[in-house]
């Protein structure tokens, strides 16, 4: 499993034109990948599950990807976010290894 944490800067949070653009590179890709914020998570692949998270701005959100692979799916979301101006990121972590990194933010 390979994941992120980041902070939502987009002024309208997650709304659907970035959201298009997060759910077509998700689905370049095998692995499971999950966005989970407020205690709820959606599947990355589906517009209508991402889009019904909800999700603010200001508020963390995590990024969750798990399958063959999840590194470069991971990479690639996280990526994608940032480029869409939709999140900083604010730590990144490799649950498989236990280790949790700080990450500097990233300014576009």
């Amino acid at each position: 499993m390979k994941g992120f944490t980041a902070v939502v800067t987009d002024p309208v949070g997650m709304h659907s034109r970035p959201a298009v653009v997060v759910v077509n590179a998700a689905n370049c890709f095998q692995s499971q990948i999950l966005i989970k914020y407020n205690g709820k998570q959606a599947d990355v692949k589906s517009i209508m599950n991402l889009i019904s998270l909800g999700i603010p701005t200001h508020v963390e959100i995590e990024v969750e990807c798990v399958g063959e692979d999840e590194e470069l799916a991971c990479e690639t979301i996280r990526k994608t976010l940032i480029h869409e101006g939709i999140i900083e990121v604010a730590k990144d972590r490799i649950s498989s290894a236990g280790i949790d990194n700080t990450f500097k933010k990233e300014v576009l």
